[in-house]
């Protein structure tokens, strides 16, 4: 069950976090908000599958490409082609922006500047 996280004053004014850059204690903070009560994250890859290939088919330069999404411990692995570069590094993005995904690899989608299946 989800449940309201609030991170108190002293998160900001604590000298272990303080010496830390600001980017690790913005993920800490994120972090702190998604993990349950013993800290644990979900590693759903189902979950995980159907939130990046919802991700890819809201993209509209992404919708029509040919692009398999398999998910195995929190990495995703796209497959099969895009027409462009620009394109597989949006897919890349896409992939990156779910929650829980801890790597992408995305060496087995190619990229066909013609848009047509690689032969």
């Amino acid at each position: 069950m989800a449940r309201t996280r609030a991170l108190r004053p002293g998160f900001f004014t604590n000298d272990t976090l303080g010496a830390i850059r600001p980017v690790v204690r913005l993920l800490f903070a994120g972090l702190w908000t998604i993990a349950d009560r013993e800290g644990r994250l979900e590693d759903r890859p189902i979950k995980i599958k159907a939130a990046v290939l919802q991700s890819i088919l809201n993209n509209p330069g992404l919708k029509t490409q040919q692009i398999k999404v398999d998910v195995n411990n929190g990495k995703v692995e796209l497959s099969g082609s895009v027409g462009t570069a620009s394109q597989k590094t949006a897919a890349e993005s896409a992939a990156r922006s779910i929650t829980n995904v801890r790597e992408v690899d995305s060496n087995a989608l190619a990229v066909t500047s013609s848009g047509e299946e690689p032969k």
